[in-house]
């Protein structure tokens, strides 16, 4: 069974996707790395010279060619879900949890490292702003994660428990 982590950038998919496969004895995957590494080029660049069109038909494909892998924790881009067939995709492929920190919280984690393609050169008011309007959009798609944990604090055990009801 594969694992697939959802949320906003910031919420916490890579650092408790690599906790979670390490309890699991799972392998951990990120897909924006493997996007980075296939494509020789940062997801920053692949907005900048592409768009982001491309950059979402690049997104989907490597998220069916991670599917295929087995006992992953998948750590989806924030959009991945939002985007073609791919949240219903996810849903079939295995489970999908939806980390959901409040968009306060997020503002606070990415002011403190600003590489995310959406937030390059804005300023706080600017983050804030921008990602309570992508939460608002996504929020239909993330809100088809089999499972849902929130808050602010989200911990392992947390994530644990939720996959073990």
């Amino acid at each position: 069974m594969n694992i697939y982590l959802l949320g906003m950038p910031g919420s916490g998919k890579t650092t408790l996707g690599k906790q979670l496969a390490k309890s699991l004895n799972y392998s951990f995957v990120d897909m924006d790395d493997k996007i980075e590494k296939s494509e020789r080029k940062t997801i920053n660049e692949i907005f900048d010279n592409e768009g982001e069109e491309e950059f979402r038909d690049i997104e989907q494909d490597m998220l069916h060619e991670v599917s295929t892998g087995k006992n992953l924790v998948i750590s989806t881009g924030g959009g991945t879900p939002c985007f073609f067939d791919n949240m219903k995709f996810i849903n079939r492929s295995g489970t999908s949890i939806f980390i959901n920190v409040s968009a306060k919280e997020l503002c606070s984690r990415i002011s403190k490292s600003i590489d995310r393609p959406m937030f390059v050169g804005k300023d706080m008011e600017e983050i804030e702003r921008e990602l309570k309007e992508k939460i608002t959009l996504r929020i239909p798609f993330y809100s088809q994660a089999q499972l849902t944990v929130l808050g602010d604090n989200i911990e392992l055990q947390d994530l644990l428990s939720e996959l073990n009801k």
